[in-house]
This record gives C-alpha cells, sequence and structure tokens, in this order.
C-alpha cells in the first residue's frame, strides 16, 4: 500500500474515532449532570387512589396516597404528610 493512502486511511480513521468520542461525551456529561441535579435537588410523585370516579354530596371519600421517588418509582420516606385540598363541595 503506497504510503499516500496509509495517510488518508490513518486520518479517516482517527476523525471517526474522534467523532464516536465526541458524541458519547456529550450524553454522559448530560447524564451526571441530570444526577446531579437530582441528589441535589430529588424529585417526588404522589399518586392518590380513589374508590369512585364521582362523589355526590354526602357521601365519604376513601383515598390511599402512595408517595414515590420521581425518577425510581419506589416509595420514599422523605415527606412524612400530604395535603389534599378538596376544591368542590
Amino acid at each position: 500500500m503506497p504510503i499516500m493512502k496509509k495517510i488518508t486511511l490513518t486520518l479517516t480513521l482517527l476523525g471517526v474515532f474522534s467523532l464516536l468520542h465526541a458524541q458519547r461525551s456529550v450524553p454522559d456529561s448530560l447524564l451526571w449532570s441530570f444526577h446531579s441535579q437530582l441528589s441535589l435537588f430529588p424529585q417526588e410523585k404522589l399518586h392518590l387512589h380513589i374508590d369512585k370516579s364521582y362523589y355526590l354530596s354526602g357521601e365519604k371519600i376513601w383515598f390511599r396516597a402512595y408517595l414515590v421517588d420521581a425518577t425510581t418509582h419506589k416509595p420514599t420516606t422523605d415527606s412524612r404528610f400530604v395535603y389534599i385540598e378538596l376544591i368542590n363541595p
């Protein structure tokens, strides 16, 4: 193989590998930023289960609340209370 073809092949391979490396480093840095943000400011989700879709006036409302971590959906004990506001009488 002539020397010019070897140099061209080497430069092409180096260019491809540098592009692949650059594409991997951006998502890794975003992932690291996302995890550091969640460790500083943990997010929670509240799931509320109720026994009916609609209620009439005077009926009892039965519900159960589940507080979970927003990313893993596993139960969390960070918060101790859930406040629920009923808007209509």
